[in-house]
């Protein structure tokens, strides 16, 4: 079900769509939860209140014309807030380079129009744009989305296997038993490597200026960036190891070779979704195509002043052809700010970005909270005398 916003009441899902019922996928009936048990996890889970939207009959009789302006007043007032939030975004993409952009653009535009008397006008192609500016931010801004994705993939690896390397230390048996700390020796050392990881993506990136132009502090940051990179990356690996040893001892008390293998499957997966994710977070898209297209973004509107001096002269407008340059210019730059913010895609400060700190904290979350959600709601269920048919 989806909630329409600004509404407290609940939407179901259009009655034109089939879903697969229990006749279908041939399921015994002991294998189904019977309807008053369906009826009690729902009231449970969703507001008492919006239960009888659950009646087909009832949606059928409430299907008037109110709901139908309400449905379309929905609609616009989501369109309007998606525009509202467009824009907001839109601001927060801005840079230095667009302001640089437009001084420039609009000093270009001015400069061939004053210009004696606007002789240099002429109506030029733009061709040249498209393969000296379009192209490369178009292709670095995909090769940025696909990072991006794949960033995505392996952090879902490491958030996977490591809830499982803590199931497997926690509940496979051994013949002569585990020792007693063994459950919390592995809990702790999991929530210190996923600490490590955390700190290893918060670290800002390296930029080509503090390699280049950065001077005696640019190179300090950047000494310090590969120092801390280091560090961490030193702490995960001994962290590694220590999972590693613990897998050693759950053999010497008796886990079967089989289930040793799989478990330093485990530790072996997870590393290396974490050194994929730093070849993600250190290395970048090409940095020749970067700075070729950032150049040409600056400097084109010099070269097409003359153009938007013409259309001044064909349209007696000299404000519309100010403007026109401006958007022109401040679409190139949009693109830039978008093509420069996917550059690190585990940088939780842009609007695009994976938020990889946020999520390995809950992932510590996950792996310190061992309630049975199960058992609690069977324990409900038993506690109001409802009967599990």
């Amino acid at each position: 079900m989806v909630r329409s916003s600004g509404l407290s009441r609940w939407r179901l899902p259009s009655r034109r769509r089939k879903f697969v019922v229990q006749e279908e996928l041939e399921m015994p009936e002991s294998a189904t939860l019977g309807p008053i048990y369906r009826s009690r996890v729902l009231q449970r889970y969703f507001p008492s209140s919006d239960m009888e939207l659950f009646d087909e009959d009832e949606e059928e009789k409430r299907c008037g014309v109110f709901d139908c302006l309400l449905g379309c007043w929905d609609a616009i007032t989501n369109a309007l807030l998606d525009l509202l939030a467009a824009v907001f975004v839109f601001n927060a993409m801005q840079s230095a380079h667009t302001l640089l952009a437009l001084l420039v653009s609009a000093g270009s535009i001015t400069f061939y129009h004053l210009y004696d008397g606007g002789r240099m006008s002429v109506r030029l192609d733009w061709q040249f744009v498209s393969f000296a500016v379009i192209f490369p931010l178009t292709y670095f801004i995909g090769e940025g989305y696909k990072r991006r994705d794949f960033a995505l993939q392996q952090l879902a690896n490491i958030k996977s296997l490591s809830i499982w390397i803590y199931l497997a230390h926690r509940d496979w048996d051994v013949a002569k038993g585990k020792s007693k700390d063994h459950k919390s020796k592995v809990l702790k050392r999991l929530q210190f490597m996923i600490a490590d990881m955390a700190a290893y993506f918060a670290i800002p990136r390296v930029y080509t200026r503090n390699y280049f132009y950065g001077g005696w502090r640019g190179k300090r940051t950047a000494l310090w960036i590969e120092t801390s990179r280091l560090r961490l990356t030193a702490r995960i690996t001994n962290s590694l190891k220590m999972l590693s040893t613990y897998c050693e001892d759950l053999k010497v008390a008796g886990l079967p070779t089989n289930e040793a293998a799989r478990l330093n499957q485990y530790n072996m997966l997870i590393s290396s979704a974490f050194f994929k994710m730093i070849n993600v977070k250190n290395y970048r898209t090409p940095q020749g195509i970067r700075s070729f297209a950032r150049f040409y973004v600056i400097i084109m509107p010099v070269f097409y002043g003359p153009y938007f001096s013409w259309v001044s002269q064909e349209t007696g407008s000299f404000a519309f052809a100010l403007c026109l340059g401006l958007m022109g210019t401040l679409t190139l730059v949009g693109l830039l700010n978008v093509a420069i913010n996917m550059e690190d895609p585990l940088e939780s400060a842009g609007v695009d970005s994976v938020r990889v700190v946020s999520e390995l904290e809950g992932l510590q979350k996950l792996l310190l909270d061992d309630r049975n959600f199960e058992d609690e709601l069977d324990a409900a269920m038993i506690a109001e005398e409802v009967p599990l048919q």
